[in-house]
């Protein structure tokens, strides 16, 4: 199933179960049960480092500790503490977490002319905590969280990141933030920066929902926005506004 090296390993040979100390290195085969993404993926090898280790239950619960990172291909995840469970396909990270997840390059038809390969499009989230539940593809970012795409960054108390299957073109497929939410988009020298208390984002049509706390959208080139809930697009010049008979839409515009 794979392997694994340390400068300590103890080892219960009834069970199966081992601990590890010291430079601890492992790798673990595919395993083709349970469902696959981003986070975990049943067709990949898994590669994991820490300066402690241990693993339980014929290798289903990994747990590392102490500089941990645990990889497959280019989708990470550092921290100082990382626990798996393969069983119930749950994935936890604390202390200074980063994961990052990478989308695939999409299908181009055949060409005999030179393609410049595009740069990979990646996924960063930072937090001071991460729980995975794989039933749901859900990964819960907690403790004031910061996610970065390229051209958008996303920030609040919290982030649920809705992971898409491991054979889709993009890792995410949306995520929600709450709490002090701010998003700043920044695309064809325009910047735009929403902020409210939820804030949903849709990565297929790079949709940007804002509501609750006073929704506020300001836009470098044409003003500022407020109203019950503002939904925008971020690839296009498209906002769609929705206030409220007691709150009406207030909108400062520049003149050029």
């Amino acid at each position: 199933t794979g392997s694994a090296s340390a400068d300590k390993l103890v080892m219960n040979q009834k069970s199966g179960d081992f601990s590890a100390d010291g430079h601890v290195a492992t790798v673990r085969l595919p395993d083709q049960k349970g469902s696959s993404t981003a986070m975990l993926s049943n067709g990949e090898v898994m590669q994991g480092r820490a300066q402690h280790m241990t693993s339980a239950e014929r290798n289903q619960k990994l747990h590392y500790e102490g500089s941990a990172m645990v990889w497959q291909g280019a989708n990470r995840v550092e921290a100082e503490r990382i626990d798996i469970d393969r069983t119930r396909q749950a994935f936890e990270a604390h202390g200074k977490v980063v994961s990052q997840f990478a989308d695939k390059a999409k299908n181009k038809v055949a060409s005999t002319a030179p393609v410049k390969t595009p740069p990979p499009v990646f996924t960063v989230v930072r937090a001071p905590d991460l729980i995975y539940t794989g039933e749901a593809r859900l990964a819960h970012y907690q403790g004031g969280a910061a996610m970065v795409r390229p051209g958008l960054t996303v920030t609040g108390k919290e982030l649920r990141a809705f992971l898409n299957d491991s054979e889709a073109d993009s890792s995410l497929d949306k995520a929600f933030a709450d709490g002090a939410v701010k998003i700043v988009s920044n695309a064809d020298k325009r910047t735009r920066t929403g902020t409210s208390d939820h804030a949903e984002y849709y990565t297929n049509d790079q949709k940007v929902i804002l509501e609750q706390g006073d929704p506020l959208l300001v836009d470098s080139l044409k003003g500022q926005t407020r109203g019950q809930q503002l939904t925008w697009w971020a690839n296009n010049d498209r906002l769609l506004v929705n206030g409220v008979e007691t709150k009406p839409v207030d909108s400062l515009l520049r003149k050029k």
